[in-house]
């Protein structure tokens, strides 16, 4: 049965037209520095791309600029088609000014040829007046059956000409609204790499896909020229750029991080582990966890507090969330009735109607002063509270303000009680008091005194559930927190135009980064794949608030590419099984084991031990997506796809090889590592050791590769690095205190070379 969705993103697509060469010298052109070229008809139709002037073979039906709508009520779909104006030569690039005349709608792109890249920006406008929800869509029509097309770094499927290949996630309450989960995207064929890519300095709603008519770009904008003249207008940006097509995806993203190394700046000096309160004492010899990121419950330290931090290298954020109000409905009166913390479950109180809830706010604004907020959350007087609230409500379909969830939680005056979670827009651009001013008063007040030369603070802020949990990826109808908003409205998969909630969370995120960094500070999140996508600029550290144990290894891959170099760390309680996946992506496994409580934590300190100092070790030497390795199994009869390797660190800070298994019995896996481009043009004195296990390693080198065998039992994670350039690197930096014993295996090979 088709579906409205995907009638509504156009995902059910025709046979791909027989491919043909452009027969003309193109007309217009821009191209980059490494050789790749897109040419452009005089009304902007694109008629060619090449790779060092080479062409590739496109589709019949035209490139370019494309534009869909989709109409309320019932979100039925118009194809207003391709787009075609004028081309004109400026600032040495292209201009494309056009007009879709039938439809009232203007669109300009800007094409300009960098280093590594061809940038288009630009700009879609209404000029009828109304509401309009578009989908902008740049189209190369690749001739692309028989490539591939990558899902994320460990995954590829070969294109067919019928179908649709995405990496698509999903936005709004019922999931319904499509977007990309990574930033970029990669289409390989033997010789050739192409890259479509958006660069994340602001959120839109964006997707990157392969179909019938080609490889393109599309964003998903709401115009509401009702709202202010700002609205009428939506402006976009995307890059298109070659890559690699040995390394796929890896290789995109390198090129990414290259073109917009803004985007993933690494602020923080340290690396490990997120999750544990300070507390000075609790816990002896924290190294041993990889303890680093730590919070605290107060906004100034005691003198013994600020000792133990600094004695032990740690980072301490005060710690909240402001994404949300729980707001108090009626405190616990039975005496059995008690904690834990907990959301509803079947024979609990059921929530009140949104009309009594309203009306509880409403008398709440109208309490006296004194009159605190029932939840410590925001300790301020609750009809501040409930006002700022009001202005920061997020309406839904139906124009009423949503609620999340129904809690039991702790009340401030002791107890428990009953409390609706309602989400809020925190955006510091709205009417004051709202969310943010709140959140600055009340939660943060560590912000307003950093520059006290003597005050104790903090090193930064650290946000709490900037996840679906507060609503991230919630639709916000209401139309007055429109205005408000800095970057382009979306909509709804009936057509009424929408704002994102995270989209709102972003605009609170931006604004205290940009603060937060001007004073020296930093900002951590307790976060999800999706908010890193559109905030993770402006976090310096990410926290995700799972066990390693349970999260599939394609959620650590992405974390990973979302994150790059910059540290990030799981929370909850960790065996052995969630270690060797943080190893072997380079991601911390978390503390919340060393919680303020020596006995467990003793009981967990040798499988730390074991594992978190080597996890900061590779974390700090980077994580690098071209491995310039190959791993496989010897001998026959098991699955090859499930040996994995990663690569972190370069020749000055050490290599370092990570190599797991996922088999379900012990295998021999040969790894075979070019060294040239990892700058290893003299091999002398290189060898491989593993350094976790002390595995034997058996080696040789044969020109500029070098091929070992290592056993690995099932599920294991290995290290293997280079000696040499370890030791060296340990010589120039004596000050480091994160040496690990190196033991070359017995059985070494150095011949052949």
């Amino acid at each position: 049965m088709i579906t409205p969705l995907l009638l509504w993103f156009g995902l059910l697509l025709p046979v791909c037209a027989l491919a043909v060469l452009p027969t003309e010298a193109p007309a217009w052109e821009v191209r980059t520095q490494d050789g790749l070229g897109v040419s452009l008809a005089e009304d902007g139709t694109l008629t060619g791309l090449s790779l060092d002037r080479q062409t590739l073979p496109l589709l019949r039906e035209p490139g370019g600029f494309y534009v869909t709508e989709i109409l309320p009520p019932d979100g039925a779909r118009h194809e207003w088609g391709a787009v075609r104006g004028q081309i004109t030569r400026r600032r040495g690039g292209l201009d494309l000014r056009a007009s879709v005349a039938e439809a009232g709608i203007d669109i300009k792109a800007h094409f300009q040829g960098r280093e590594g890249a061809i940038e288009v920006r630009g700009e879609v406008a209404d000029r009828t007046g109304k509401d309009r929800a578009l989908i902008v869509a740049f189209r190369l029509p690749l001739q692309s059956r028989g490539w591939q097309w990558w899902d994320d770094i460990e995954r590829s499927r070969r294109v067919d000409a019928d179908r649709g290949y995405d990496m698509d996630a999903r936005l709004g309450e019922h999931g319904d609204i499509p977007v990309s989960r990574l930033p970029f995207s990669a289409m390989t064929s033997d010789t050739a790499g192409l890259s479509l890519a958006v660069p994340m300095h602001t959120p839109r709603v964006l997707r990157l896909c392969c179909d019938g008519h080609g490889y393109q770009v599309s964003f998903a904008v709401g115009l509401a020229s009702t709202v202010n003249k700002a609205k009428a207008r939506a402006d976009f940006r995307f890059v298109v750029y070659r890559h690699d097509p040995a390394w796929g995806l890896r290789s995109a993203a390198q090129r990414y991080y290259d073109l917009f190394p803004d985007l993933y700046a690494k602020r923080v000096k340290k690396e490990g582990s997120w999750g544990f309160v300070l507390h000075p004492g609790a816990v002896k010899d924290l190294d041993d966890f990889g303890a680093v990121f730590c919070g605290a419950i107060q906004v100034t330290l005691t003198p013994q507090e600020a000792a133990f931090a600094r004695e032990n290298g740690l980072y301490v954020f005060k710690h909240r969330e402001p994404w949300a109000w729980w707001h108090r409905v009626f405190r616990v009166t039975d005496p059995n009735e008690h904690g834990p913390s907990r959301l509803a479950r079947p024979g609990d109180p059921p929530p009140l109607s949104l009309e009594a809830e309203l009306n509880i706010i409403a008398r709440k604004m109208r309490e006296p002063a004194e009159v605190l907020d029932g939840n410590d959350q925001i300790p301020g007087p609750v009809r501040n509270v409930a006002a700022a609230a009001e202005h920061a409500f997020l309406y839904d379909e139906h124009d009423q303000p949503r609620r999340l969830l129904w809690h039991l939680w702790r009340a401030r005056e002791g107890g428990y009680a009953w409390h609706s979670q309602i989400p809020l827009n925190p955006s510091p651009r709205l009417p004051s008091p709202n969310r943010a001013d709140l959140a600055r008063k009340y939660q943060f007040q560590n912000m307003a005194a950093w520059d006290a030369p003597t005050a104790l603070h903090v090193n930064g802020v650290s946000f709490d559930s900037l996840t679906e949990w507060t609503g991230f990826p919630l639709e916000d109808y209401r139309r007055g927190n429109f205005r408000y908003a800095t970057i382009p409205l979306t909509f709804a998969r009936s057509g009424r135009i929408v704002q994102i909630k995270g989209f709102e969370d972003w605009e609170m995120v931006k604004a205290w980064s940009e603060e937060i960094r001007a004073r020296g500070r930093f900002l951590m999140a307790n976060t999800d794949i999706q908010p890193v996508l559109f905030c993770g600029q402006y976090l310096d550290v990410i926290g995700v608030e799972r066990s390693a144990d349970v999260v599939s290894e394609e959620e650590m891959a992405m974390i990973r590419t979302l994150c790059y170099k910059k540290p990030a760390s799981y929370y909850r309680e960790v065996t052995e099984k969630g270690l060797r996946k943080c190893l072997f992506y380079g991601i911390h496994p978390g503390g919340l084991q060393v919680l303020d409580d020596p006995r467990r934590a003793e009981a967990a300190r040798p499988l730390f031990k074991k594992y978190a100092p080597l996890i900061q070790k590779i974390a700090r030497a980077g994580w690098q997506p071209i491995t310039h390795a190959r791993i496989r199994q010897t001998g026959s009869g098991f699955d090859g796809t499930a040996l994995k390797i990663e690569r972190f660190g370069d020749k000055d800070q050490g290599i370092y090889f990570t190599v797991r298994s996922r088999n379900t019995v012990p295998i021999t896996a040969e790894v075979n590592i070019d060294l040239a481009p990892l700058g290893l043009r003299e091999t002398a004195g290189i060898q491989l050791a593993e350094i976790l296990e002390r595995r034997a390693v058996m080696q040789k080198i044969m020109g500029s590769t070098l091929t070992a065998t290592v056993h690995i039992e099932p599920e294991e994670t290995l290290i293997l690095t280079l000696i040499g350039l370890l030791v060296a690197a340990e010589k120039r930096n004596p000050e480091r205190t994160d040496r690990v014993g190196l033991v070359v295996g017995p059985a070494t090979d150095t011949d052949g070379r």
